[in-house]
């Protein structure tokens, strides 16, 4: 019970932390031109401040270095993430060119792969084989890859109110509780200021909760992707809290999404990382579902995903990727009917 009672006392004062970041930023956002503007991509009203997702990383800073909890893997997500923000900070002021803002994200993970030790060095036992497949030589491209991808992954899905907010909230729940109890001090701390600044972050973003509006920005949806890239992999190659075949499960619909644009852009020769309509929310909001409903239905998608990952990686862990291929074909076959439907009504 006095473990649950501190969780709950640290998540409490989190989010009052995270309620007066929010406070002293938003004004200062809307005076220096620091938001988000409607244009043929984006439905939203009015200019909407892009400050969320940077003070969901300024709480967990603040709460890890009050609580002097500094250790591997808040110096690695909170001071290589410091970098991935400031990417996205100046694509949020600036409009970086697509190529230069992977290329510096490329760059950043492989050093931050290289300096701290931390790679994908197996990819688990598939299939139910008895023995693990090793990477090898191919670990470190292996984890930039991935890092990179996931991280853009959430960047992508970040087009609908609430949606890669809700979804990182999820994902992170998803390690904390779905992984070996309790998790290490340090990783329990880091999640909760991430969860506390999230669900804050809801709050404001969500248009029937409040007026009082933010968006994550680009700055805030690839942090929140690298950070989960890095807690997935810290959990299975470090303390060993979940197999790394159930990390799949707990990013799939973002993946899923990514995936689907990549291969699709790809077959009609257009660029892999120019910004279009093509995202899974956009298809939900072509068939007449709002933002609200949007968001709702991907998420409980994702929960149901998550379930049905943890059944099978529990019962029948020797089905999980085959199961996670047959919902991709699925998956990848439903977007392209209704894609042919909607551009022919």
């Amino acid at each position: 019970m006095t473990f649950i009672a501190e969780n709950i006392q640290t998540l409490l004062n989190c989010g009052f932390l995270a309620v007066g970041l929010l406070l002293v930023f938003v004004p200062i956002c809307k005076h220096v031109g620091i938001v988000d503007k409607p244009d043929k991509r984006k439905v939203h009203v009015g200019n909407i401040p892009l400050i969320g997702g940077f003070c969901i990383f300024l709480t967990s800073l603040i709460a890890v270095t009050y609580a002097q909890s500094f250790g591997y893997l808040s110096l690695l997500i909170l001071g290589t993430g410091s970098l991935i923000m400031l990417v996205g900070i100046v694509d949020d002021l600036a409009d970086v060119d697509p190529k230069i803002r992977l290329l510096l994200q490329f760059l950043i993970t492989a050093a931050t792969a290289h300096f701290f030790g931390l790679q994908i060095m197996t990819l688990g036992t598939l299939f139910g084989l008895p023995l693990s497949l090793n990477l090898g030589i191919f670990s470190l491209p292996f984890t930039v890859v991935v890092v990179v991808g996931v991280t853009n992954a959430f960047n992508m899905i970040d087009g609908c109110d609430g949606l890669a907010g809700s979804l990182s909230l999820l994902a992170i729940c998803a390690i904390a509780f779905l992984g070996v109890q309790p998790p290490e001090p340090e990783m329990s701390l880091l999640m909760l200021s991430l969860c506390a600044g999230l669900l804050v972050f809801l709050c404001f973003n969500i248009p029937a909760v409040f007026t009082f509006k933010v968006f994550l920005g680009d700055s805030g949806s690839l942090f929140l992707g690298y950070a989960i890239s890095w807690m997935l992999i810290y959990s299975f190659e470090r303390v060993k809290s979940i197999e790394p075949s159930f990390a799949l499960w707990i990013v799939l619909i973002p993946l899923f999404d990514f995936l689907y644009v990549f291969i699709t852009r790809l077959k009609v020769g257009r660029s892999i990382i120019q910004g279009d309509r093509s995202h899974l929310h956009h298809c939900l909001i072509s068939l007449g579902f709002t933002h609200q409903k949007t968001t709702a239905l991907i998420f409980m998608m994702s929960l149901l995903l998550l379930m049905v990952g943890l059944f099978f990686e529990r019962v029948y862990p020797s089905l999980g990727l085959p199961i996670i291929g047959l919902l991709f074909i699925l998956y990848f076959y439903g977007r392209i009917c209704v894609a042919d439907k909607t551009s022919t009504s």
